[in-house]
């Protein structure tokens, strides 16, 4: 694997100017893993970055302010729904028209989107600068001397939203060639520089929350300079003034349409949560159920590396009406996200208070242990589910995901607001976890019927063994983290218990393929 990187690299980015003449690109299990293990890479390494200042920043800009960062984040995210789905559209349409190898069709696509997407970014940014005044002033519960500090910061937030937007169509473009090593380069380059700056600036320079977001502003703004050289370096005929074409606009919305759907109520489904409790309780409280929240939902970086090229494999092998590599590929798939991601759940859960107490204090662990265990189950679950989610995209069924998102809307969102009022921020938890176990099972049911692939597939390839494993696992995790050990007992019992489940995932769950895949991978990353 690393020769066949080493090789990709020397090509370079002149190299890359030939590849639009080139047969159309064959979608390999060697590609999958080699752009996987790039997008792992790629978000890992700010990941780690993020976990290790947050608690910095905390502590310099207090609860309240972290509580308006984390909220500004939420808002950014919902904004960039002003997309269309444009963005997930183009990587569809723009995958498959390399794939045909018409190079043509892909800049008609690649430009009609993009003009496209900095004039709905323009109009988002129009939109969020003037609904701030409401949101800090009536909606949230924002202390009076804080009031001012937020308007500020939450009108040049607003000047992501288009830059945003168009860096996901410039995005899209390079992944259709396949350069997720570029991708990721700009991304962890852009998502550390603003994690080492936030905490120099908090730390030393006494920043608030208006600074923070300007930093974020011009980070983005260099990301999408970058990012558009490197096209037009990849893409030689990808130059000059933006074009318009109505035809690839039509095809574009047809796919869209839905995925924006799906993108105006998946920002609700996940953060009603947050905006319910600071309606109700306080912004400390959003605070003390944000920040497990986001560590958690950081482990999505696992199943969205295997996801992200996923979708075009599907797509092709849809079309090719390949059940039997589908039907392989899915049940690989689920299998690969259980055992990577299910070992660092297990270890969530039987640490949880610990790590929260080392890493942010007493308070949070008190506050935010319970949250941080339930979310973890429920992100295992939600990061399996990505796997049928996707290939019901891939098959061109946008619409049944919308509609699954909307049949969940008013059910998730009166469960909060019960589960809220009854036990808090442990309500807002729970009722996360019992939506996702029904979107998982929606989705599961969508997958077969338009596949006409039985469930099995879902759990097959020993995933029957390696889901009951886990399930023990997590039992016994919060076992070990209820006992009222000392932590270096708990840290003991959890090791002891790894070797041991580590040599029956060897034995059993792993096939004879698996085990000598990851054998090679091993050997070769050594001798690199």
């Amino acid at each position: 694997m690393s020769t066949a990187l080493g090789q990709h690299d020397r090509r370079g980015l002149k190299s890359q100017a030939s590849f639009l003449k080139m047969a159309p690109m064959e979608i390999t299990g060697r590609l999958l893993t080699r752009n996987s293990l790039l997008n792992f890479i790629g978000q890992g390494g700010p990941l780690l970055v993020s976990i290790a200042t947050i608690p910095f920043v905390i502590a310099a800009l207090g609860v309240e302010r972290f509580g308006l960062l984390a909220t500004a984040w939420v808002l950014l995210e919902y904004f960039i729904v002003f997309d269309l789905g444009l963005g997930r559209a183009a990587a569809k349409y723009l995958a498959e028209a390399l794939g045909k190898g018409d190079k043509d069709e892909m800049f008609r696509l690649a430009w009609t989107t993009l003009t496209v997407q900095l004039g709905l970014g323009l109009l988002g940014a129009v939109v969020f600068a003037g609904i701030t005044p409401h949101l800090t002033q009536r909606t949230l519960n924002i202390a009076p001397a804080l009031s001012g500090e937020a308007k500020a910061a939450f009108f040049l937030l607003s000047l992501c939203v288009p830059l945003v937007l168009v860096s996901s169509t410039l995005t899209g473009l390079l992944a259709s060639a396949q350069r997720f090593d570029l991708i990721n380069a700009v991304g962890a380059t852009c998502n550390i520089a603003n994690s080492l700056l936030m905490v120099v600036g908090v730390v030393y320079l006494n920043w608030h929350l208006t600074e923070i977001i300007a930093v974020l502003v011009a980070l983005r703004f260099l990301t999408v300079v970058t990012t558009y050289w490197l096209c037009t370096r990849i893409f030689p005929g990808f130059k000059g003034w933006p074009r318009f074409h109505g035809a690839e606009l039509r095809i574009l919305l047809t796919f869209g349409g839905w995925v924006t759907v799906s993108g105006v109520i998946v920002p609700l489904l996940l953060y009603v949560d947050r905006f319910m409790i600071g309606a109700t309780l306080t912004m400390a409280a959003v605070a003390y159920y944000s920040v497990p929240y986001d560590i958690v939902t950081r482990l999505w970086v696992i199943p969205l590396s295997l996801i992200t090229t996923l979708f075009p494999a599907l797509s092709m092998l849809a079309g090719q009406g390949d059940r039997e590599r589908i039907a392989l590929l899915l049940a690989q798939s689920v299998k690969w996200v259980l055992l990577t991601l299910g070992p660092i759940v297990v270890i969530i859960v039987a640490l949880a208070n610990d790590i929260l107490r080392v890493w942010l204090g007493s308070d949070f662990a008190r506050e935010s242990t319970v949250v941080f265990q339930i979310l973890a189950i429920a992100i295992l679950v939600n990061s399996i589910v990505q796997v049928p989610y996707v290939l019901v995209q891939a098959v061109g069924r946008p619409d049944l995901t919308a509609k699954c998102h909307l049949l969940q809307l008013p059910l998730h969102g009166c469960l909060v607001w019960w589960l809220v009022s009854q036990w808090g921020i442990t309500g807002a938890a729970l009722a996360q976890a019992i939506r996702i176990a029904f979107e998982a099972l929606l989705f599961v049911m969508a997958a077969c019927r338009l596949t006409s692939l039985p469930f099995h597939c879902f759990v097959s390839d020993r995933i029957v063994q390696s889901l009951l494993l886990f399930v023990l696992l997590i039992g016994l995790g919060i076992g070990i983290g209820s006992l009222g050990l000392t932590t270096w007992a708990r840290l003991l019992a959890l090791g002891l218990i790894c070797l041991i489940v580590a040599a029956i995932v060897w034995c059993y769950s792993l096939g004879r393929r698996d085990r000598d895949q990851l054998i090679k991978l091993v050997w070769s990353a050594s001798m690199k």
